[in-house]
C-alpha cells in the first residue's frame, strides 16, 4: 500500500508540475505579445508625433515657460495639452489592441524634468530608466526647436503600465482558473482516496480485533459445553443422576450465553440494515429502570458498590419498545460495572423535558480517554483498555445503544465534562 501511495503521490506532483509549467509558458507568451504590441504602438507614436501640430505647439509653450521663463504654465494650457496627448496615445494603443491602463510622460531625457503627463502633477521629475524600452523621442520638431542632440538627450515620451501584471494574467485567466480548479479537484480526490485507504485499514484492524474477541467469547462456552457433556455422559453411565442434573444446568447456562453472543451480532446486523420494527407500546420508564437495575444490584453489592436511583421525571410514561430499551439500559449498566476498578458508584437520573425525558447514567469508573471519545459509538470499536480479556465484549454494545435510541427518534451523547468516570445522556421524546 505504501508503495502505491508513494507512486500516486509522485504522479500527482508530476501532473501539478506539468500544469504549472504550461501556465508559466502561457504567461511568458502573453508577456512577449504585450511587449511586441507596446513597442509597435510606441513606434507609431514616434512616427506620427510630428504631425500633431496642435500638441507640439502646446508643448513648445509649456517647455518655453518652464525652462526659459522659469514659471508654471497656465492651467488651461496644461489641460488642453493633456487632452491632446491622451487622445493621441490612446488612438495609437487601440490600433494594437492594448486596452490596459497606462501613464504617459513627456520629459527631459537628461534632467528627468516632467513637462506633461496624463497623470496631472503626479511627478515633477522622473528617471528615464523606469520606462525601460517603453520610451521614444518626443518628435523631431521638438529636437530641432530646442536642441541639437541625439535621442539619448532629447525630449522623450515614456509610457508606464502600472496594471501590466493583472492585464497579462487576464489573458490566461480562463486557463488559470480551470487549471486551479482541476488541480484542487485532483488534490481533493487524492486526499479522499488516501483517507479512505487509511480508514479501510483501520476498519480491517478493528474487524480483526472483533473476530479475535468473538472467537474468544464463543470458544469459552463451546469448550465448557464440550467438557461438561463428557462429564455428564460419565455420570449418566454411572447412574449418578443428581450430579448429572447439575451438569445439565451448566450446559443450559453456557448454551444460553452462546445464544446471547450470536443474538447480539444478528440483532445488530438487522438494525444496521433497517430490517427491524420496534414494538412500540406505552411503557413506564421508571418501572423499566427499576426492573433492570435489580438485575445488577447483586453484582454491585459484591464489589461493595451501590446503584442510586434519582428518578425526578414527573410523567415517566413514554411510547417505547420495552425489550430494546431494556437492552440499552442493560448495556450501559453492564459497562458501568465492568469498567469500575474501585467501589462502583452508579447513578441513574431522569428529568423532565418539554418534549420528553432526559435520562443520564453516571459512574465513577476509569472513564474514556479524549482520543477514544469520537469513536465510541462506532461498530467494533473498543477503547484501548477494552481489548484485555478481563473485560469481555465485542465493541458492539454502544453502537447498538445508539441505533436503538435513534430508532426511537432520540439522541445519546457522552458528557465530556464529567471527569469522575463516565456519563451517558439520553433524550427520549414523548412520541
Amino acid at each position: 500500500m505504501y508503495f502505491i501511495t508513494a507512486l500516486a503521490s509522485v504522479a500527482l506532483v508530476g501532473l501539478v508540475y506539468i500544469q504549472v509549467s504550461w501556465l508559466q509558458s502561457g504567461l511568458m507568451l502573453q508577456k512577449k505579445l504585450f511587449r511586441e504590441r507596446a513597442l509597435a504602438s510606441l513606434d507609431v507614436v514616434y512616427t506620427k508625433f510630428d504631425k500633431q501640430k496642435g500638441l507640439i505647439k502646446d508643448l513648445k509653450s509649456i517647455i518655453q515657460t518652464i525652462d526659459i521663463e522659469k514659471e508654471m504654465p497656465p492651467r488651461q494650457l496644461i489641460d488642453k495639452a493633456h487632452t491632446k496627448l491622451t487622445s493621441f496615445v490612446d488612438s495609437m494603443m487601440q490600433v494594437h489592441h492594448l486596452s490596459t491602463k497606462y501613464e504617459c510622460y513627456v520629459f527631459d531625457g537628461i534632467s528627468g524634468k516632467v513637462y506633461l503627463s496624463n497623470m496631472g502633477q503626479k511627478h515633477t521629475k522622473i528617471n528615464k530608466k523606469v520606462f525601460g524600452d517603453y520610451r521614444v523621442c518626443a518628435g523631431n520638431f521638438l529636437q530641432k526647436e530646442f536642441r541639437n542632440t541625439n535621442c539619448a538627450g532629447a525630449y522623450q515620451l515614456g509610457v508606464l503600465f502600472p496594471e501590466k501584471d493583472s492585464y497579462l494574467l487576464s489573458g490566461i485567466r480562463t486557463q488559470l482558473l480551470m487549471s486551479l480548479f482541476f488541480i484542487l479537484l485532483l488534490l481533493a480526490c487524492f486526499g479522499y482516496t488516501i483517507r479512505t485507504i487509511l480508514r479501510q485499514r483501520k476498519l480491517a484492524v478493528i474487524k480483526n480485533d472483533f473476530i479475535n474477541n468473538l472467537t474468544h467469547e464463543l470458544k469459552t462456552p463451546i469448550f465448557s459445553i464440550s467438557l461438561v457433556t463428557k462429564v455428564f455422559r460419565e455420570n449418566v453411565a454411572k447412574k449418578q443422576y443428581d450430579k448429572a442434573t447439575k451438569y445439565l444446568e451448566l450446559i443450559e447456562t453456557e448454551n444460553e450465553q452462546l445464544k446471547n453472543h450470536v443474538e447480539k451480532v444478528l440483532q445488530l446486523a438487522l438494525i444496521e440494515n433497517k430490517r427491524f420494527e420496534l414494538d412500540l407500546q406505552r411503557v413506564d420508564l421508571h418501572r423499566l429502570i427499576k426492573k433492570t437495575v435489580q438485575m445488577f444490584e447483586f453484582l454491585a453489592q459484591q464489589k461493595n458498590g451501590n446503584i442510586c436511583l434519582n428518578l425526578q421525571a414527573q410523567n415517566s410514561e413514554l411510547v417505547l419498545d420495552e425489550t430494546h430499551l431494556a437492552s440499552v439500559l442493560h448495556s450501559l449498566l453492564d459497562n458501568a460495572l465492568k469498567y469500575s476498578q474501585e467501589i462502583p458508584q452508579i447513578e441513574v437520573i431522569t428529568e423532565d423535558h418539554e418534549d420528553g425525558i432526559h435520562l443520564s447514567i453516571r459512574d465513577n469508573g476509569i472513564g474514556i480517554a479524549p482520543k477514544d471519545r469520537p469513536f465510541i459509538f462506532e461498530k467494533f470499536y473498543r477503547v484501548s483498555t477494552g481489548n484485555v480479556h478481563n473485560v469481555k465484549g465485542f465493541g458492539l454494545g454502544l453502537c447498538y445503544v445508539k441505533m436503538i435510541v435513534e430508532a426511537h427518534q432520540g439522541m445519546i451523547r457522552l458528557n465530556n465534562q464529567w471527569k469522575n468516570g463516565t456519563e451517558f445522556q439520553i433524550f427520549l421524546p414523548n412520541s
